[in-house]
């Protein structure tokens, strides 16, 4: 009777382990562990937004940064240009949702920048300071007054399609479809910035196949060539900014 007992004891132990993923074999074929598996490249990946930033010192990313702001005409001089204008109006509506969500500060201010085969010019905007999560990873962009920063990694969000486990060349393959996630989403950034960056769109609409093998040495499921996802923001976000 004691005998049963403890088999009891030891088996309920292992159904409870079995329930918690740091105990549960790691060469099943459980969703469990393909998600680890599949985290372990996506977490990686940054995913970045676009951060209204220009530099008054050639184009480097170092202070003092500013936006142009062509609707202040009470302070005198506005960017040429009705598309410019446009382009530059957007920025600024953007950074103004930043600024609420508390990854920037806004101050008016009048400036001087120098253009290209025209010299110095005096601009009307902002001073921009950015938050210190923002500012840690923030770097240049190829687009006109933008800039670019990291808010966050991926991970997986749900498996949507696997195949049933296969062999090749006695290799135990299994093909997974999944979207995916926001993780370690900065603080100071809200959903609407969110929204507005297009990150929610980008990661939303994100959807990729990974093929997972079954290692033989570690006796866990590995991603086998994985292709990096195709989640850019910051190239959304410029797109939207030129578009008539």
């Amino acid at each position: 009777m004691i005998a049963l007992k403890k088999f009891i004891y030891i088996f309920a132990f292992i159904g409870l382990c079995s329930l918690v993923s740091g105990c549960e074999d790691r060469a099943v074929a459980s969703s469990n562990n393909m998600i680890r598996a599949i985290n372990k490249v996506i977490s990686n990946e940054e995913v970045m937004i676009a951060i209204p930033c220009m530099s008054l010192r050639d184009d480097k990313v170092v202070p003092p940064f500013v936006i142009i702001d062509p609707m202040l005409k009470e302070l005198g001089v506005t960017a040429t240009g009705h598309q410019k204008d446009i382009y530059l109006n957007r920025i600024v509506k953007y950074a103004k949702v930043m600024e609420k969500s508390g990854a920037i500060n806004l101050k008016k201010s009048r400036f001087k920048i120098h253009m290209p085969s025209v010299g110095i010019k005096v601009f009307n905007g902002y001073e921009v300071d950015y938050n210190p999560d923002i500012a840690r990873t923030l770097q240049i962009t190829p687009y006109y007054g933008l800039a670019m920063a990291t808010i966050g990694t991926l991970q997986v969000n749900e498996l949507i399609k696997t195949t049933t486990p296969y062999f090749e060349d006695g290799i135990k393959y299994v093909d997974i479809t999944f979207t995916v996630k926001i993780d370690n989403l900065l603080s100071c950034i809200d959903d609407d910035t969110l929204i507005e960056s297009f990150a929610k769109e980008e990661v939303d609409n994100a959807k990729a196949t990974y093929r997972l093998y079954l290692d033989k040495d570690s006796l866990e499921w590995k991603v086998q060539k994985p292709k990096k996802l195709n989640i850019n923001p910051v190239r959304k976000f410029f797109v939207y900014l030129v578009e008539k």
